[in-house]
């Protein structure tokens, strides 16, 4: 991905983004951000590693490539990066994530009643949690 690239990519997700925000969707606005975040990573596991595996048939970690921080792909991470950021710092969403957070455990009951009334079983999309984290 080139700097053309992610720029597009990454202002199409801010543009979700802000919709999001704008109707209240905060599980819209949190994919957006999760979004912007696999791009970041993605990029940059590219600029360390031009072939993309980080790991060696031993498991060993390989070394980073020289070019790593002034590559194309380091630029696309920095993109991503700055949008992300942008959007994991506003304050309204870091409002309705604190909210979200807040009423996680009420949030998975939910899950867990929809699913006892659809045809889907909760174990075999997301895990149970017996307790939230903070």
């Amino acid at each position: 991905m080139n700097e053309t690239a992610a720029s597009k990519s990454a202002n199409k997700i801010y543009s979700m983004y802000c919709n999001y925000k704008k109707s209240g969707d905060f599980i819209g606005m949190d994919m957006a951000r999760k979004f912007l975040e696999m791009g970041f990573t993605r990029a940059r596991r590219y600029a360390n590693h031009h072939d993309g595996r980080k790991y060696t048939e031993t498991g060993e970690v390989r070394p980073q490539e020289a070019d790593a921080l002034q590559c194309e792909k380091s630029a696309a991470a920095k993109i991503f990066k700055n949008i992300r950021d942008k959007v994991a710092y506003d304050a309204e969403y870091q409002r309705q994530r604190k909210e979200w957070r807040s009423n996680e455990s009420t949030n998975a009951v939910r899950v867990d009643t929809l699913a006892a009334t659809s045809n889907v079983t909760r174990t075999r999309y997301s895990r149970k949690r017996d307790k939230v984290s903070g």
